[in-house]
């Protein structure tokens, strides 16, 4: 029988978990990473080990020595899970989305976030790096409006250089890199 720290290593090299589980090139990856999940928890665990008649007293009358005791093993402190703040930077940017509501229900344009809870905003350098843009993807409305707003406060011209927006992609595009300004932008107005 293996014990679960061999289990564990043995699943850890591929070359291993190939020879000893042919079965496991048929399993996807997230149920590995379950598998070495369970058999890690199942490693940290620790056990008592049991008393043999021997070492027990026969008679519960006589008192027992401290050597004649059985040895345990010290439990272990679990590892803590960091689901809990996944959870509460979830509940961060509900909150922030639901108090800024009334903000955005008065602005002719709305920038959706990415399913990791980000702002849509990414840098592009072309022409060997000489040339830098910044974009803004994910805009529902007034992009015109949007642009307007954003080259006006960034202190940007609009339409030539400044501040463009894509009409084949509905992407505004803006020069220079401008990523942290931007994304700075979109939050104040409630984004």
């Amino acid at each position: 029988m293996f014990r679960p720290a061999t289990l564990l290593r043995a699943l850890a090299a591929p070359a291993r978990q190939i020879l000893l589980f042919p079965q496991a090139a048929a399993v996807s990856a997230p149920s590995t990473l379950l598998i070495r999940r369970c058999l890690a928890t199942a490693a940290t665990t620790t056990t008592t080990t049991p008393t043999t008649p021997s070492s027990t007293p026969s008679d519960p009358t006589t008192p027992q020595t401290p050597s004649s005791q059985s040895a345990t093993a010290t439990p272990s402190p679990e590892k803590k899970s960091n689901a809990h703040a996944w959870k509460y930077h979830l509940l961060r940017v509900r909150r922030r989305a639901a108090k800024a509501a009334a903000a955005k229900a008065a602005l002719p344009f709305h920038v959706s976030r990415t399913p990791s809870a980000e702002l849509p905003v990414y840098t592009l350098a072309k022409r060997g790096g000489n040339k830098k843009l910044t974009t803004i993807k994910k805009i529902d409305g007034d992009r015109a409006a949007l642009g307007a707003q954003l080259a006006a406060d960034l202190g940007l011209e609009v339409g030539g250089k400044g501040v463009v927006v894509n009409a084949r992609t509905g992407h505004l595009v803006v020069e220079g890199h401008r990523a942290a300004e931007v994304k700075q932008w979109l939050t104040d107005k409630g984004f």
